[in-house]
């Protein structure tokens, strides 16, 4: 009887472990000119990284049509002496204060 129980549960349990999961984020990575990023599930973008080697980038703020909502905290790791162009008061403008880039209104 023990055995015939532990049979039916543990498929339950299985099904009840996956169930809900539909919600996970799920993200399509690119890349176009010198810029990665990735398309979240809400439509917008997020830039992931900088692979270009100008000191002096335009950050667009949107790809496809689509806005740019997110920069990725690594996104411009390693690039030195950069400044940053872009829209006074956007998540760009935002990103290149918060980590002491220095950014020009354009």
């Amino acid at each position: 009887m023990k055995k015939k129980c532990l049979f039916i549960m543990i498929p339950i349990i299985i099904m009840l472990a996956f169930t809900g999961k539909e919600s996970v984020i799920s993200v399509k990575a690119e890349t176009r000119d010198d810029y990665s990023y990735e398309l979240k599930e809400d439509g917008s973008y997020t830039i992931t990284g900088y692979n270009g080697s100008e000191n002096e980038v335009v950050i667009p703020n949107k790809i496809n049509g689509k806005k740019v909502t997110s920069i990725g905290n690594w996104a411009f790791y390693g690039c030195s002496n950069l400044t940053i162009y872009g829209e006074e008061n956007s998540v760009v403008e935002r990103y290149a204060n918060e980590r002491g880039i220095n950014f020009i209104i354009d």
